[in-house]
C-alpha cells in the first residue's frame, strides 16, 4: 500500500531529490509546476525560498538515499496519510482521437442514467450491471486522456442540474482518482457511486429539489437530506453494487468537521471515496449551479474550496484535487495579463499553468476574426512566450457563448458531418 506521506520541511532543510507536493501558499503566482516536482539543485531551493518559508515533501516520491532527522517544526502533517494502491497513468491517446470515444460514451452514460431513473419511477430494480459497464468505459477513457471526457461533459444540455450533475461529478472523481493513483477497480467503484448518488432525489417533491438548498427552510432541508437514505433504500437489493460504492453514496454529504449529514461523521471516519465524492460534488455545484445560485468560475471555486481545508474537507485531499484538475480546467475561460481572453482547450500534463488555449478576444476585448490556437509551452511561439494567465472567468463572460464554442471545438475534433456531434 502506497501512502501520500507528506512532511512539512523548512526551506533551509531542503535537499536535491526531494519531491515538493505542495507549498505554504497557493501555487498560482509562483513559477512552479502545480502537480509538484523534484528538486534538481540548489538553484531550485533558492527559488523556492523567494516564495515560501516551508513546503510539503512527498517522502515516497522523493529520490534521496538517506533519511534526515528534521526539527519538530517539520514533523509529519497532523492528518493521517491517504493509503492507496498506487498506479501510474500516462496519456496514451491524443485529444483528437479520444474525443470520438468520449462523445459516444457521454451519450451512453446519459442514456444509462435515464434508463435507471425510469426503472426507479416504475418501481423496478435499477440496472446496476449496465451502470458498472458504463462506468468501466468512463474509467478507460479518463485513464487514456482526461481532457476529452471533461470537455464533452461541459457541453450545455437541456437539463443542467439533474443527472448531468452526477455525470460531471463522476468524471471529476475519476480524474481525481487517476491523479491519486487508484487502481481501475477502485476507480470503477468511485464512478458507479457518483453516478447513483442522487437517485434518491426521485423520491422528493419537485418544489424541494428545484430550489437551491440554501433557500430551503430548516424543515425543507431536513426533508432534502432524506434523499441519501432513499438512495440506499432503492439500492439495497441491487446485485453487483460494491460495498465501497454504497459507502460513497451514504457519506458523500458528510463533512470533515462533523457538520455534514446524515450521520455527522468526522475526519477519517468518513470513507475515502465519500470524502472524494463530497469534494467533487461541491466543486461541480459551484461551477454548474442551479438557476438561482451564484455561478463561480473554476478558479474562484478552487479558492472557495481551498478556504475550507481542514473544515468542510480534508486539507490534504483538497491540495491533491487542485493538483489533479488544475486551477484552470479544460473547457474553462481565462483572461491573460495582456487583457486577451481564451478558452482552455487541453492541458499540458505537469504544467497546468501553461496549457493549450484558443484565443478568442484581443487586448481590447474585441472578437478575433479567427480564433488562434496557442500552446503556452511552445518556447518557439512568440505569442505563447508573452502570454501569462491572470485569472479564470465564469462562463459567458464578455458575452462569449461558451457552449457554442465548446461545440465548435468538438466539431473540429470530430470532423465536420460526424454523426456524433452534439447539438
Amino acid at each position: 500500500m502506497a501512502e501520500l506521506l507528506q512532511q512539512k520541511i523548512a526551506i533551509h532543510e531542503l535537499i536535491p531529490g526531494m519531491y515538493v507536493s505542495r507549498l505554504d501558499r497557493p501555487w498560482i503566482g509562483t513559477p512552479f509546476r502545480i502537480q509538484g516536482f523534484h528538486i534538481k539543485d540548489k538553484a531550485v531551493i533558492d527559488e523556492l525560498g523567494r516564495y515560501c518559508q516551508h513546503v510539503y515533501i512527498d517522502m515516497q516520491r522523493s529520490r534521496i538515499h538517506h533519511k534526515k532527522n528534521f526539527s519538530r517544526q517539520t514533523a509529519q502533517a497532523k492528518e493521517q496519510p491517504i493509503r492507496l494502491n498506487h498506479t501510474t497513468y500516462r496519456r496514451t491517446q491524443p485529444m483528437k482521437d479520444e474525443v470520438v470515444r468520449a462523445t459516444r460514451l457521454h451519450q451512453d452514460v446519459a442514456n444509462a442514467i435515464e434508463r435507471i431513473s425510469l426503472q426507479i419511477h416504475e418501481n423496478r430494480s435499477p440496472d446496476i450491471p449496465l451502470t458498472r459497464s458504463t462506468a468501466s468505459h468512463m474509467v478507460d477513457s479518463v485513464a487514456c486522456n482526461p481532457d476529452a471526457l471533461i470537455w464533452v461533459a461541459q457541453l450545455k444540455t437541456h437539463d443542467e442540474h439533474s443527472y448531468h450533475h452526477s455525470i460531471r461529478s463522476a468524471i471529476w472523481a475519476i480524474a481525481f482518482g487517476r491523479h491519486l493513483g487508484m487502481k481501475k477497480t477502485m476507480l470503477q467503484d468511485l464512478a458507479v457511486g457518483m453516478l447513483l448518488t442522487d437517485i434518491g432525489l426521485t423520491r422528493l417533491p419537485r418544489e424541494i429539489i428545484e430550489k437551491p438548498y440554501a433557500q430551503l427552510n430548516k424543515q425543507q432541508q431536513k426533508h432534502y437530506q432524506t434523499h441519501v437514505s432513499h438512495s440506499l433504500e432503492l439500492l439495497k437489493e441491487s446485485k453487483g453494487l460494491s460495498g465501497d460504492s454504497l459507502e460513497l453514496i451514504a457519506s458523500h454529504h458528510e463533512r470533515h468537521n462533523g457538520m455534514g449529514y446524515p450521520r455527522r461523521l468526522r475526519g477519517e471516519r468518513i470513507p475515502l471515496l465519500g470524502r472524494i465524492a463530497g469534494i467533487v460534488d461541491y466543486y461541480d455545484t459551484l461551477t454548474n449551479p442551479r438557476r438561482e445560485e451564484t455561478l463561480f468560475s473554476p478558479g474562484d471555486a478552487i479558492v472557495k474550496l481551498h478556504r475550507q481545508r481542514h473544515e468542510s474537507f480534508q486539507g490534504e485531499l483538497i491540495d491533491e484535487f487542485i493538483q489533479a484538475i488544475g486551477i484552470y480546467p479544460t473547457g474553462s475561460l481565462v483572461e491573460f495579463k495582456s487583457g486577451e481572453v481564451a478558452i482552455i482547450s487541453e492541458q499540458n500534463e505537469g504544467w497546468r499553468l501553461r496549457p493549450r488555449v484558443l484565443l478568442l478576444l484581443d487586448e481590447a476585448k474585441q472578437d478575433l476574426s479567427t480564433p488562434k490556437e496557442v500552446d503556452l509551452l511552445d518556447n518557439e511561439d512568440e505569442t505563447a512566450l508573452r502570454l501569462e494567465i491572470h485569472r479564470g472567468l465564469p462562463d459567458n463572460s464578455f458575452g462569449i457563448d461558451l457552449g457554442h464554442l465548446r461545440s465548435r471545438k468538438l466539431a473540429r475534433l470530430l470532423g465536420r458531418g460526424n454523426n456524433l456531434l452534439i447539438n
